[in-house]
């Protein structure tokens, strides 16, 4: 039996019970704690649960769902995760693999990471005087100031972090924010960020028939709009859905407002911030201003790196790109659309990288390390998950795994290409300086 025929089977057996009924069933399972940890809850597969109830119509007549309803449902909704997979039919697991990881991996990262990535993208707003455009540009998208709703995320997050707070009145709401906050933002806010389950039934989307694989593995909706609106109240599916949903729902609303625009400046203040990261380290480098300006000295033009870290005969070839992956590319099992979602990211970033060490290494550049003692690093805003440039040579497979050697155009071992979420190189920079590398 095929997924779609698989998949259809199950969602067909939802549709005999009302939508409420069932994704009520659904909550009351994610809010309760299981004995064996956070993974035997099976958060993902509960999520994925609630989306195809709020996508599809229940039948005339449709019943009350119970917990002892929901239960064979859900088991089946876990064996289905073979058949999304597809490993039987797969020559490599490991990009099957990839999304099924990945998937989980959501729920299972220390949540702190989501209160940092907030804290981290308003420091990032901040950089190079670029704020006032970005405050401009979500009040205008939202019409809440940018600071306030920060503000707001900020608590909220924290507030829901402690699995012990399942739900929050609109009076202990009023008590902490109101009069910093005119109720008059914060009803715009929790709109912004919240819906009722009629609301989130609207909001979902029919999945395009037939059913595809990888749709077992796409973002829940529920991070579109974190915050459940009941009637006297505010809830949530679960905690990781409210931290990551509010966490990134400015830097969506911005993309999703004028893209080009956005990245334009995110660009700049990412390169900003990452160039402030190791200055804090006290890790020194050079910009691109610096070989851009050895360029011209020796008559040369070509592409530059944005940082070339050199240190104990090492040269470190650093690319800031403020970019995040798109779903597709976590979710596919296919080479060839990963290597075309990379193209202008991480490949392109290991290119500057090759291109800029060739040229130095033509012009006989002081403290340049031989081949051997190169590296390649391309820093994005969020993970690719494609770890290095070996790791991403065995996603590609044989036909297209030459992209990565072409890329590095005999400048890098292949083992020596990295690729790191700025979270990630945080974490590496501040090691390797308590290290004293």
């Amino acid at each position: 039996m095929s997924y779609d025929q698989a998949a259809s089977k199950i969602r067909q057996r939802i549709r005999y019970f009302t939508t409420e009924s069932f994704v009520l069933c659904i909550l009351s399972r994610l809010h309760k704690e299981h004995e064996m940890g956070e993974a035997f809850k099976r958060p993902w597969v509960l999520c994925l649960a609630i989306d195809w109830a709020l996508e599809l119509d229940p039948i005339k007549g449709a019943k009350e769902a119970t917990q002892k309803d929901v239960q064979p449902i859900l088991q089946s909704m876990w064996e289905l995760q073979g058949k999304a997979m597809g490993i039987e039919k797969e020559r490599d697991i490991w990009l099957p693999l990839r999304a099924f990881l990945l998937s989980q991996l959501r729920f299972q990262v220390p949540q702190i990471t989501h209160s940092f990535f907030l804290l981290r993208l308003y420091t990032i707003m901040s950089q190079l005087g670029f704020k006032q455009s970005f405050t401009e540009d979500f009040k205008k998208a939202t019409g809440v100031d940018l600071d306030e709703f920060f503000l707001f995320a900020i608590w909220i997050v924290n507030h829901f972090s402690d699995t012990k707070n399942k739900n929050l009145t609109l009076g202990q709401i009023l008590v902490n924010f109101h009069p910093a906050l005119t109720i008059e933002t914060i009803s715009k806010i929790l709109k912004l960020v919240g819906s009722s389950i009629p609301g989130l039934k609207a909001l979902a989307q029919p999945l395009p028939l037939p059913l595809r694989p990888e749709t077992y593995f796409y973002e829940p909706l529920l991070i579109k709009k974190p915050l459940i609106l009941l009637d006297m109240h505010v809830s949530h599916a679960h905690p990781y859905i409210v931290s990551i949903g509010i966490s990134e729902f400015v830097l969506r609303t911005l993309k999703a407002v004028d893209t080009q625009r956005f990245q334009k400046k995110f660009t700049k203040s990412f390169e900003s911030y990452v160039g402030t990261t190791l200055e804090e380290s006290n890790f020194t480098y050079i910009t691109e201003d610096d070989i851009n300006e050895t360029y011209k000295q020796h008559n040369r033009q070509g592409k530059v790196i944005d940082f070339l870290h050199q240190n104990n005969g090492s040269s470190v070839f650093i690319d800031a790109k403020g970019v995040e992956p798109k779903e597709k590319l976590l979710v596919t099992d296919s080479p060839r659309m990963i290597k075309d979602k990379l193209r202008d990211n991480l490949l392109s970033g290991v290119t500057q990288g090759s291109r800029c060490a060739q040229i130095l290494g033509d012009i006989a550049y002081e403290g340049l390390a031989p081949y051997e003692n190169r590296y390649s690093i391309v820093v994005t805003h969020q993970d690719f998950y494609c770890g290095s440039g070996s790791k991403l040579v065995q996603y590609l497979g044989g036909e297209l795994s030459h992209k990565v050697t072409e890329a590095s155009n005999g400048q890098f071992p292949i083992e020596n290409i990295h690729f790191f979420s700025i979270a990630d190189f945080e974490g590496m920079v501040a090691v390797c300086s308590e290290a004293g590398k």
